[in-house]
């Protein structure tokens, strides 16, 4: 007796045929793109080592170099050796070009690369907002979809530095949340995004970010960042002490950039940031770190 059992819907789209020779079983299951023997799987049914009335298995596997279906045939043969109490060969090939993923996942990831860049803006209440200002403002010129989360020291010191409104600030976001929201969709990583900018980043936010207290959903955001792998920059405060500087030297290890900010804005006149304030140095390094020839354009 034989037959075959396909899926092509879901995840994975595989083949898997069924054979019976004599008392014994055959299994092959392959799919993909490149359909071949990857691995085999003999096992052969013995008597439980803890309970001999109870049926177990043993198996040997061969696997051909470069292949990773050994596992996959050695529990199919295992599981079913032991139900049907016969001898059973499973052999699978499964193979993708880019990687354990089926079309359907492909279909998705080609969709993520047309929709347009997402990028999280966070800024904290250091001495400096203008940076996050100003970063906003050109992002979205550059059509980049921004999130924006604004803690409370942040909201003070727009209205301490500079002439904005933190109303106004949110109103140039695409989103804007509320920092006491943890449970907001930037606190998950299946809500996808591109990168996040921390600017200006306080010691206390450095500190929780390098240290993964996600306190509030600015933390969080960034915790999440760096977790899956995506870019992060943060503009360290100016007047940073030593301590304050060492949260920031573990940061590159984590896949997170942190840079130091030209000039302190301590002090500083508010209409100083409406004559045309340019970001030295710090911008142009923080779009590098975004990916620079995606957001080519003049100054913030």
């Amino acid at each position: 007796m034989e037959f075959v059992v396909r899926t092509e819907q879901g995840r994975y789209d595989l083949e898997a045929s069924v054979r019976t020779i004599g008392q014994d079983l055959l299994v092959a299951v392959w799919g993909g793109e490149k359909p071949h023997i990857g691995a085999v799987s003999a096992a052969q049914p013995r008597p439980s080592l803890k309970d001999p009335a109870r049926t177990s298995s043993s198996a040997s596997v061969i696997c051909f170099l470069g292949h990773k279906e050994d596992e996959l045939t050695r529990r199919a043969a295992l599981r079913l050796s032991a139900a049907l109490n016969t001898r059973v060969v499973v052999t699978a090939g499964i193979h993708w070009d880019r990687g354990f993923k089926s079309p359907d996942h492909r279909r998705r990831k080609e969709r993520k690369k047309s929709m347009k860049k997402r990028i999280v803006v966070g800024i904290a209440g250091a001495s400096g907002v203008i940076y996050g200002v100003r970063l906003l403002k050109h992002l979205g010129l550059k059509g980049v979809e921004t999130h924006l989360i604004l803690s409370e020291a942040g909201r003070k010191n727009i209205e301490i530095e500079t002439e904005y409104d933190p109303a106004e600030v949110e109103a140039m976001a695409d989103h804007a949340y509320d920092n006491a929201d943890v449970g907001a969709a930037l606190a998950s990583g299946s809500f996808l995004t591109d990168a996040m900018v921390v600017a200006p980043c306080t010691i206390k936010t450095l500190s929780g970010i390098a240290n993964s207290y996600t306190a509030n959903l600015l933390v969080r955001a960034a915790d999440v960042t760096l977790k899956e792998k995506r870019k992060l920059s943060s503009s360290r405060a100016p007047e940073a002490h030593d301590h304050g500087r060492g949260h920031g030297r573990a940061h590159p290890a984590a896949r997170a950039l942190v840079l130091s900010p030209a000039q302190d804005h301590r002090g500083h006149h508010r209409s100083d940031h409406r004559k045309g304030l340019r970001l030295p140095g710090a911008r142009t390094r923080t779009l590098q770190a975004m990916g620079r020839s995606s957001l080519k354009g003049g100054a913030a």
